[in-house]
């Protein structure tokens, strides 16, 4: 879950894992395999008083199913909560042919 507070008027935002919109950036291939960087966004108005929240979340995956580094910038908000990152981190091309 991430959880936000509003700069302008305190208002705690929660956000479910599931509910934030999660891009795969790059991938790129290295010694232990795939690196992958991902990014989510939240983008919205504070349920109170209309200030602008804003929030860009990057990880970095490598190795696969490991989270390797996270960053986050933040605007009208301070972040208290980071989301799951390894809740994102999912198994890729997986062949189930023994």
């Amino acid at each position: 879950m991430v959880r936000l507070i509003c700069n302008n008027c305190k208002t705690q935002v929660s956000i479910e894992d599931h509910e934030l919109p999660v891009e795969l950036l790059s991938a790129e291939e290295r010694q232990m395999g795939p690196e992958r960087m991902y990014s989510a966004t939240v983008d919205q108005e504070c349920p109170s008083c209309q200030n602008h929240l804003a929030v860009e979340f990057n990880f970095w995956e490598y190795p696969e199913l490991a989270l390797n580094y996270s960053e986050y910038s933040e605007e009208g908000c301070v972040v208290i909560e980071e989301p799951d990152y390894l809740a994102y981190l999912q198994p890729k091309d997986l062949d189930y042919e023994e």
